[in-house]
């Protein structure tokens, strides 16, 4: 490798690495004080860097939103999208379930940040709202995967139950009561299997 290949490389990773440091900050000082309790000095001092650091690859705490929001729902997409292919699709709802469980656990900050986006969602920029309507975006994810219509509304109730235990779950951090009402939906849908798809 040339000289001014491996400079590229080197002068490459560091940018990659203070987006990263940067994104990180941002993620967790919205997930504990909210869009407008952050400010950008906040997250330049989290990250490591000075406040001009971060106005280099971002244009201000919006711009910041809307990439922190990118990342997170692109990840949420990732995860619904591995648990339908894996499990939702002919195997059944219980380990989908049991899956999206885990996740959620594993990832409860990401569900708090977005459930604290939407309670307040008159402070955010106008045009981060619509990031936030997930169902609408998980119910076009279904879609990809459900043809029938009487499939697309079971699978539908399924994910808004689980929703709805998943935003307690992010608030209490309860897991015990977290497992017993995913408990509940496996039992109240036990049996069924989904099997058309449109891929």
């Amino acid at each position: 490798m040339s000289m001014r290949g491996y400079r590229h490389d080197k002068f490459e990773q560091m940018r990659e690495d203070a987006v990263t440091r940067i994104l990180d900050a941002a993620y967790e000082l919205f997930a504990s004080n909210g869009y407008a309790g952050t400010t950008i000095q906040m997250i330049a001092k989290k990250a490591g860097l000075v406040p001009s650091g971060i106005y280099h690859y971002y244009t201000g705490k919006e711009d910041l939103l809307e990439a922190v929001l990118n990342r997170e729902i692109s990840a949420m997409d990732r995860t619904i999208t591995v648990g339908l292919q894996r499990y939702f699709i002919g195997k059944g709802v219980g380990e989908f379930l049991d899956y999206m469980m885990e996740s959620v656990c594993t990832n409860a900050d990401r569900v708090t940040l977005i459930c604290y986006l939407v309670r307040y969602r008159e402070c955010i920029p106008e045009h981060c709202n619509s990031k936030l309507q997930l169902l609408r975006h998980f119910s076009e994810v279904l879609h990809d995967y459900i043809q029938s219509d009487e499939e697309m509304e079971q699978a539908w109730e399924i994910l808004t139950d689980f929703c709805a235990c998943a935003v307690f779950y992010s608030v209490t951090r309860h897991r015990d009561i977290f497992e017993r009402q995913v408990s509940k939906i496996k039992e109240r849908y036990s049996g069924i299997t989904f099997h058309s798809t449109r891929l």
